[in-house]
């Protein structure tokens, strides 16, 4: 499954067995049938408009760059960030993208003090964090997930690692956060490692990554990587921001941390790389 703000969709768990799944009467579900390739139609209009903005933007070069999208002002920190649009994928992305390296050092460190202004998760975040794992859990339940080795990538102050190993699953997770990992140890005595994904080497029956492929420089890559670590019918569940969301301003979408900007089309895109 791929889950988006205001749209979820659903890559088969017997990776890339074509699953028939029936629509039910909910207007925040969208269901497709084959779970590698969306629609093919659909894909040839989003390509057009593409194709239509890369003919807007040569010709506006005294505003736009050739292939820069945008310059937003990173809300979080009143800096400019150099937003930018490929015209070979369509993919929107910062400019130019870190390093792995660079990217491990900053959520080590850093990032929770830029974003949050403390080095362990408040109440308010910690509040906030359990109702929407909750609500993820009972996402998994509704489709028959409830059992089963689980791993959270980016698991935060582990709220989720936690709940889900009271409720049915045998979960670890994985934080590059020295300050959330300790926190998540000490407060749930749960599993959760202080790393990165690719610290990780057994296999599981489920892996849940909320919020943090955004943050994640090379996506193609962590996608074969995530299908690496997935036992045989495992399924892999990630939530990202969507670019096309209707009910956001751009200050709550552009941030210095997200590296990488989804719409639906280019997530199933990488998806697909899974399987190549």
């Amino acid at each position: 499954w791929i889950y988006m703000p205001q749209h979820i969709y659903f890559i088969d768990s017997e990776k890339g067995r074509e699953t028939r799944v029936g629509k039910k009467p909910d207007d925040n579900l969208v269901y497709i049938n084959n779970p590698i390739m969306p629609d093919i139609e659909e894909i040839a209009e989003r390509d057009k408009q593409i194709l239509q903005l890369r003919d807007l933007l040569q010709k506006n070069k005294e505003e736009f760059k050739v292939n820069q999208a945008k310059i937003e002002s990173e809300t979080k920190n009143n800096s400019y960030l150099k937003v930018v649009f490929c015209k070979g994928c369509g993919m929107v992305q910062q400019d130019p993208i870190p390093s792995e390296k660079e990217v491990n050092e900053y959520y080590s460190n850093e990032y929770r003090q830029d974003y949050k202004r403390t080095n362990i998760p408040k109440i308010k975040h910690v509040y906030r964090a359990g109702n929407l794992a909750l609500e993820r859990i009972n996402f998994l339940k509704e489709r028959n997930i409830i059992k089963g080795n689980l791993l959270d990538v980016g698991a935060g102050g582990g709220e989720f690692t936690y709940l889900s190993g009271r409720l049915g699953f045998i979960s670890q997770g994985i934080e590059p956060n020295i300050g959330y990992s300790n926190y998540a140890r000490k407060e749930y005595g749960i599993n959760i490692q202080t790393g990165h994904l690719s610290d990780v080497c057994q296999k599981f029956d489920l892996i849940t990554m909320f919020h943090a492929l955004e943050h994640i420089p090379n996506p193609i890559q962590t996608f074969k990587l995530l299908y690496e670590l997935l036992n045989n019918e495992g399924s892999l569940f990630i939530e990202v921001p969507n670019i096309e969301t209707k009910d956001a301003s751009p200050h709550n979408i552009y941030f210095k941390a997200h590296i990488h900007y989804f719409s639906r089309i280019r997530i199933i895109r990488y998806a697909r790389y899974m399987l190549t």
